[in-house]
């Protein structure tokens, strides 16, 4: 499924920092490949269609939400190709829970859909497991779910990179749109959580364009 549209919230810079250093490490052993800056999404639009309602909708639950704390737990393999760090955190499920609420009653094309339809859509918008991306790829022969060595070093490379990280608050939801071919996110925007206020990206905002 394309998302065109992604509301995220981006870890600090010490988190940032350790994360680059790991992937840097990664990518010397030339197993894992980084497809996307580090995130923790918290809502999103899928389709190719633009969306006018997506700004009006994230002020909203940007307002409806005040900062709260993101627990990191251990990094861990999430399926075969996914090295991740599961998000703890009660609020950022409240959040995007209510994020589905005020995009659906932000689309207009959703009043028009039958029940079928916003059954889809509905599964479409779910986030089970929140997690932070660490890296993706096929490490060793056997992959993420085989036994062998390059697995357990890798895991032992991002337990060390992330030692003592344990959490952070999140204070803002930077707000991105994919490219026309859905190739690449740019970060459009920053909403400080508890306000609607809409503030342009800085210049020398600390999180480059994700990928998809």
């Amino acid at each position: 499924m394309v998302l065109r549209y992604v509301a995220a919230i981006v870890p600090p810079a010490d988190i940032l920092e350790r994360v680059s250093k790991l992937r840097e490490k990664l990518g010397d052993l030339k197993t894992a490949k980084v497809t996307q800056s580090p995130h923790i999404r918290v809502a999103h639009r899928g389709g190719y269609d633009p969306f006018a309602g997506w700004e009006p909708a994230m002020q909203e639950l940007a307002s409806k939400t005040n900062p709260f704390e993101i627990k990191l737990g251990e990094p861990e393999f999430l399926g075969e190709f996914l090295l991740a760090v599961p998000i703890i955190s009660p609020e950022l499920i409240r959040a995007h829970n209510e994020s589905v609420k005020v995009i659906t009653e932000h689309d207009e094309l959703l009043e028009v859909r039958t029940e079928e339809e916003m059954q889809s859509f509905y599964e479409s918008q779910s986030i089970t497991t929140p997690y932070l991306t660490l890296a993706t790829g096929v490490f060793g022969k056997e992959g993420f779910l085989g036994t062998n060595p390059m697995k357990k070093k890798i895991l032992k490379e991002a337990k060390a990179a992330l030692k003592g990280a344990t959490s952070f608050t999140a204070s803002e939801l930077v707000l991105y749109e994919a490219s026309i071919f859905g190739t690449s996110y740019d970060a459009k925007g920053i909403i400080q959580l508890g306000t609607q206020q809409l503030a342009q990206v800085p210049v020398d905002f600390r999180q480059p364009a994700i990928a998809a």
